[in-house]
C-alpha cells in the first residue's frame, strides 16, 4: 500500500500509509478548512469564512452584534442596556425616573428642593418649609 492509495482527497488531512500495519493513517490538520461551514465558531456575532487558497478560517467580528447584556453597555447610568438574543442587537432605552443631575429632577415647583440621589439615581423633590406661590397658601385661617 502506498501514500497514494491512502489519499482521501481532503486537503485538510495528512494521509500516510503505515508500512508496519499496511493501513492508512488519516490525520486532520488543525485549523484547516475547505468550506465556510468548517469555520463555524458557534458565535452569532462573527462572520465565519474559509480562505480556500490558504485553507484558513477567519471569524471577523460583526459590528454592533451582541451575545450578552454586558456587550451593550453604553456607559450611561440611566439606560437599561439589553441584548436581544433573537436579533443579536443592543437597545438602551431610558430608565424611567433615573437621574444623574438635579436639573433632571426639576418638577417645575419653586417650593420644592429638587435633588438627584447619587446613590440610587432617583429624584427627590422635598417641600421647602414655609414656601408659597400665592397669598392663599399663607392663610392660617385666623
Amino acid at each position: 500500500m502506498s501514500n497514494m492509495q491512502c489519499d482521501d482527497g481532503d486537503v485538510c488531512t495528512i494521509d500516510v500509509c503505515n508500512l508496519l500495519t499496511n493501513s492508512c493513517v488519516i490525520t486532520a490538520i488543525p485549523g484547516c478548512c475547505s468550506t465556510n461551514a468548517a469555520c463555524n465558531d458557534a458565535n452569532a456575532c462573527t462572520s465565519d469564512t474559509c480562505n480556500v487558497a490558504t485553507h484558513t478560517c477567519s471569524n471577523a467580528v460583526i459590528a454592533g452584534c451582541c451575545n450578552t447584556n454586558a456587550q451593550c453597555n453604553d456607559g450611561v447610568i440611566c439606560t437599561a442596556d439589553t441584548c436581544n438574543l433573537a436579533t443579536h442587537t443592543c437597545s438602551n432605552p431610558p430608565i424611567s425616573g433615573c437621574c444623574t443631575t438635579a436639573a433632571e429632577c426639576d418638577d417645575g415647583n419653586i417650593c420644592t428642593n429638587d435633588a438627584c440621589d447619587i446613590f440610587t439615581h432617583s429624584c427627590r423633590n422635598r417641600q421647602i418649609f414655609n414656601c408659597c406661590t400665592n397669598t392663599a397658601q399663607c392663610d392660617d385661617g385666623r
